[in-house]
């Protein structure tokens, strides 16, 4: 099993970025980023490890480990690597798509998984299952247009490194039955429902909490924002915001309205956050 170490400042000669792997050199890697890159192709994998990630390397002022998954790892390691990876690149042609998925998401729930491909019908199947990123790669005819695509997959990524994107803490709550760890990024929002609190998933399920939404707010990371006595919302799943009707509009499509006395604080929650890749912040 083999891994390669891509460096900010000098990019040493292929044969020198190749190391052995196993668990406990995994965990004491040098750089605070993870990658693991999932291309079936081995030509593109090398475009991409070249134009893409060796640039990245540079541009985000990174030293970060990278794991080729099908060129220089077997899939069969993927879950011997999940629990290490911060980042995750997954092309859409990858055989058993859906499964891989959540393997590293079983694996490792604070991953950032970022699918990428042609973009087809097939999106639709890994909604809502957990926080991927969806980038579209157009079909390449000239040199300038690889560039150019190179150019804004390597803006993504930096967004995401830089940013922090990365980190999603992992929440405990407890039901009469058992003790569920659920990750940030998998929380639409927090319900009041009088004497217990419904917390919805992007999952498309739901857990009862025999306990009230207001004993929820102060432990609540800074994502989520109050906007009515009945909802604390992941912001980061804000969608829209219909400043018309004081409703905003989830990544799902769900609506939830905000309450006046809560209006203004939603409001600069929203001017506040910043995210380029989706509009936070729209007059509807």
């Amino acid at each position: 099993m083999e891994l390669c170490m891509i460096q900010k400042r000098e990019q040493p000669a292929v044969s020198r970025l190749s190391l052995p792997v196993n668990e406990t050199k995994m965990k004491n890697l040098p750089g605070q980023i993870r990658i693991g890159m999932l291309e079936p192709d081995p030509q593109m994998s090398d475009l991409l490890h070249r134009h893409v990630l060796s640039n990245l390397a540079f541009d985000a002022n990174y030293d970060f480990p990278l794991f080729r998954f099908y060129r220089k790892i077997p899939i069969s390691d993927l879950s011997k690597c999940a629990p290490w990876l911060h980042l995750v690149l997954v092309s859409m042609e990858c055989e058993g798509l859906k499964a891989l998925l959540r393997e590293i998401y079983e694996q490792n729930p604070d991953c950032l998984i970022v699918l990428y491909g042609t973009a087809n019908g097939k999106m639709e199947q890994f909604y809502p299952m957990r926080p991927c990123m969806f980038l579209p790669l157009p079909k390449i005819h000239t040199e300038d247009e690889w560039q150019s695509v190179c150019r804004y997959f390597r803006e993504i990524l930096h967004s995401l490194l830089t940013g922090g994107k990365h980190g999603n803490p992992i929440y405990r709550f407890a039901t009469r039955n058992a003790v569920h760890l659920v990750a940030q990024n998998d929380i639409l929002y927090l319900q009041n429902m009088q004497r217990s609190t419904l917390i919805s998933l992007r999952e498309q399920r739901t857990l009862e909490i025999n306990r009230p939404l207001s004993e929820f707010e102060s432990q609540m990371g800074a994502a989520f924002v109050r906007i009515h006595k009945s909802y604390l919302v992941n912001s980061a799943y804000i969608r829209f915001l219909d400043k018309q009707r004081h409703r905003i509009i989830l990544e799902n499509g769900e609506e939830l309205a905000v309450s006046d006395g809560y209006y203004k604080q939603v409001c600069r929650k929203l001017e506040r956050t910043e995210e380029p890749l989706y509009p936070l912040l729209h007059e509807i």
